[in-house]
């Protein structure tokens, strides 16, 4: 007969056995390309998606910013990864607009430092900002990062997960994992948990829920997660890795939402396809570059793109309501599966067992 509490512990064992499993490729961890045709299946899906998307934007009106409907938030603050380049400078752009405090995650400090010393000289004169060191393919650098802002100020009123990277060639992080699944997903989670007493601190001080903005893609409709291969080591395309990435985003973000409501937390989570938007993103779309003198006119501009997550990080129409997906600024229906309660729970599962068999610490949900 079991012992009280044997089941939990017997499960928590099988969970860490499942992600030893999971994790491990072979003898000597390598990861295997996909085959041809799989790329050019994953190849066709992706752009697929992102064609129809970017046709449903070209007939549709964009949705601008009510600037004049939000107002000022002077003592607020705002924390953004990858701020310092495309969609980020523009999302940062505004924030400084509405004369927040922003503390801006990027690896190059000095890019950082004059992207905003460029914007004071553009006339954006309200607000403070600051860069701060953070490389997403490093954990232990999102625990620094975390660690300086904590150091700086009390409380975070929004976070915008918005650094990513797309259709990069296999490459593992310091941390043995796929750069994908760090970069856009792993890292981002971490410091989401690692920030959660911040943010509850800036609700109290608010008056107003804090936000969790998860910046996503329309590509993760072609997204899933598959638990024997997480990492897509055994059979790994780059085009299908983006999308599971991008949907595991979205999962994650539904996740937190659910539980911090269950938990009576004042925060919310969003995720968001902020546009097919023409950033340095398309650098790794070669063929693209041949039409690059009418992409301004077929992809929203970062600024248009900003709309959209500013939307989701500031609309006070949003107010005590969480969990949603937007795309211009609108509410969208995600992928299905990513409100499957028992994938998001074993999804949820998986992700703690990674971060703790690193011995990291941190706040985190259960």
């Amino acid at each position: 007969m079991n012992k009280p509490g044997s089941n939990k512990s017997g499960s928590a064992s099988s969970v860490r056995d499942f992600v030893r499993k999971m994790t491990k490729v072979g003898e000597d961890g390598a990861h295997v390309e996909a085959g041809l045709l799989r790329h050019i299946w994953a190849w066709i899906v992706v752009h697929v998606i992102a064609f129809k998307l970017n046709f449903i934007e070209l007939v549709t009106r964009h949705r601008k910013l009510p600037l004049e409907k939000i107002g000022k938030r002077t003592g607020d603050v705002a924390v953004i990864t990858g701020g310092a380049r495309g969609l980020g400078v523009e999302v940062v752009r505004k924030m400084l607009q509405f004369d927040m405090q922003v503390y801006i995650g990027c690896r190059n400090i000095a890019a950082g430092n004059k992207m905003i010393e460029k914007l004071r000289a553009e006339g954006v004169d309200s607000g403070q900002a600051e860069c701060l060191p953070l490389d997403l393919k490093s954990l232990q650098s999102v625990k620094k990062f975390a660690q300086q802002l904590n150091s700086k100020t009390d409380r975070v009123n929004i976070l915008i997960n918005n650094a990513g990277i797309m259709f990069v060639p296999y490459e593992e992080t310091e941390d043995g994992f796929e750069s994908h699944f760090q970069v856009n997903y792993l890292s981002h989670f971490y410091l989401t948990q690692l920030l959660q007493p911040s943010l509850v601190k800036g609700s109290e001080k608010s008056k107003r829920n804090s936000r969790v903005v998860n910046v996503s893609s329309c590509a993760h409709f072609g997204g899933r997660v598959d638990f024997a291969d997480l990492q897509s080591k055994r059979s790994y395309s780059k085009f299908d890795q983006y999308m599971i990435t991008k949907f595991m985003q979205v999962l994650s973000s539904n996740t937190l939402d659910r539980k911090w409501t269950e938990q009576g937390l004042p925060i919310h989570s969003y995720s968001l396809h902020p546009g097919v938007v023409l950033t340095d993103l398309y650098d790794n779309i070669p063929w693209l570059q041949l039409f690059s003198f009418c992409l301004p006119l077929m992809f929203k501009s970062p600024a248009q793109g900003a709309d959209t997550v500013c939307h989701a990080a500031l609309s006070p129409e949003l107010d005590g309501v969480g969990g949603l997906y937007f795309e211009n600024s609108s509410k969208q229906s995600p992928n299905p599966r990513s409100s499957d309660v028992d994938l998001q729970n074993k999804f949820w599962d998986v992700t703690k067992e990674i971060l703790e068999g690193r011995n990291l610490t941190g706040s985190q949900s259960s």
